[in-house]
């Protein structure tokens, strides 16, 4: 007599729908720079005079940028000059940038003033991504001084918008940092970042520190996730069995 026995087996099978997401970042034109500005005035009683110095870098090209800009007004006063750094980089996932400030001055009426500036135009083809702003910048915790630091983020094509535009607030209490981020998403188009950092000082010294990153990730399209179908197959498997 012959026997059909059946027997599942069950088969895992994995699949990604319509491949990988071909969101791309392309970066069209960009401005990075660092300027430090220090001044000293030297007062005898009868005479006034005002000493300055500046020195400015900026990025000639797409590359990694890490620059130091540093300007000393009266070089027989070696612990009073200006300070800006700036480490800056584009990639095809966002943009990032740190550095520091620092400010110190010998006479009663000197002073100093940074700045940082970084600005990129991109495009985003190939369908939606998703950004992503966060920050932590070191504030002054004096009187003397003013740090103006200012996010904005545009669309130049196709019609003018603002996706975001603010000045970065004050910290929380018991914080001398202020930290925060914004997201969203952006459509395929052009797009117009920038950050700027403006400060000024004078006679009580400053150390400051600054960081922040913009990231860009593709949003998945609908379908494009990836799976895992089960499949079960029946096997028939022939068996003989003998009577006696």
């Amino acid at each position: 007599m012959r026997a059909i026995v059946p027997l599942f087996v069950f088969a895992e099978l994995v699949f990604l729908c319509n491949g990988v997401a071909a969101q791309s970042i392309d970066y069209v034109a960009q401005e990075r720079r660092v300027r430090a500005l220090h001044h000293e005035v030297l007062d005898d009683g009868d005479t006034e005079e005002k000493i300055s110095a500046t020195d400015e870098v900026a990025a000639a090209d797409f590359g990694d940028f890490d620059a130091v800009a540093r300007a000393q007004a009266v070089p027989e006063f070696p612990k009073a000059y200006a300070e800006v750094s700036q480490r800056s980089a584009f990639r095809g996932d966002g943009i990032t940038a740190s550095g520091t400030i620092h400010g110190q001055t010998w006479t009663l009426w000197g002073g100093y003033d940074w700045e940082s500036v970084v600005g990129a135009t991109f495009d985003v083809a190939g369908g939606p991504v998703r950004y992503e702003l966060g920050y932590a910048i070191e504030q002054m915790d004096t009187g003397e001084g003013r740090r103006f630091n200012d996010f904005t983020l545009t669309t130049v094509s196709p019609e003018p918008l603002t996706a975001f535009d603010f000045d970065v607030p004050d910290p929380a209490e018991g914080d001398d940092t202020a930290r925060g981020t914004v997201s969203g998403v952006l459509s395929p188009g052009r797009y117009a970042f920038a950050y700027r950092d403006e400060s000024r000082g004078k006679d009580i010294g400053e150390n400051l520190d600054y960081e922040w990153a913009f990231r860009l990730t593709p949003v998945p399209e609908p379908g494009s996730t990836a799976g895992i179908v089960v499949l079960a197959a029946p096997v028939l498997l022939r068996r003989r069995c003998t009577g006696r």
